[in-house]
């Protein structure tokens, strides 16, 4: 843990990356969704995820980035959700920097779905709220997994595209999240859900049916 977000995902990345890392992946610290969306594509670059705030690079964010050695850091969301400016400070440090973003959070988990190349499986998890997504994240990423958002009654049309290669697709929330409608529209790619009577259940309905090895367990707030 530390004192705010920031330091929290910090202490993260030192428990995780003792002996530093290559790449950084960078997502917004108020909101959920790239950080998300993006958690199967940090595991696959063997990056830690740090946050940041839109408008300016946080101090101890480029220290630990220092200190990681990391010679790419790549930003996840369009300039709404961290700026140009951010990119640029970066940037003036010697590092390269790339975005993967998109007009709407939906549009940027289906750009971040494209750095995997080829995949046939997708999970598809609600882009309002962050306790379904986040529970499966573990499970996605160490499968090579791309999660794709979704409102809860009709799929995006960049979410419809991003699937196009997929057979097999995993919805993770009840209908109240996810409706019975979206899993209409995913009837081509054998939808299979796992919900719960809450996010807790759902939670636990994810590790316990996906298998999930037990001999570590990570407790979050829902």
């Amino acid at each position: 843990s530390g004192k705010d977000r920031h330091e929290t995902a910090i202490e993260i990345s030192k428990v995780g990356w003792p002996d530093g890392a290559e790449t950084v992946v960078l997502a917004r610290d108020t909101t959920f969704p790239d950080a998300l969306a993006g958690a199967p594509f940090a595991y696959q670059k063997d990056a830690p995820i740090l946050l940041n705030p839109k408008d300016s690079l946080n101090g101890k964010v480029k220290e630990r980035i220092k200190e990681l050695g990391a010679r790419e850091v790549v930003i996840l969301g369009g300039e709404g959700a961290i700026s140009d400016k951010v990119a640029k400070d970066l940037k003036n440090t010697g590092l390269d920097v790339r975005r993967i973003g998109g007009k709407s959070r939906y549009e940027t988990a289906a750009n971040i779905a494209k750095e995997f190349g080829y995949y046939d499986q997708a999970v598809i998890a609600y882009g309002g709220n962050f306790p379904d997504a986040l529970s499966i994240a573990p499970y996605a990423a160490s499968n090579g997994i791309p999660i794709l958002l979704s409102p809860t009654d009709e799929l995006a049309n960049e979410t419809k595209e991003a699937l196009k290669s997929v057979t097999d697709t995993m919805i993770v929330g009840g209908k109240s999240a996810i409706s019975h409608q979206v899993l209409k529209q995913l009837a081509n790619s054998n939808p299979v859900r796992i919900s719960g009577k809450d996010r807790y259940e759902a939670s636990v309905n994810i590790a316990t049916k996906l298998e999930m090895p037990g001999d570590i367990i990570t407790v979050a707030t829902g």
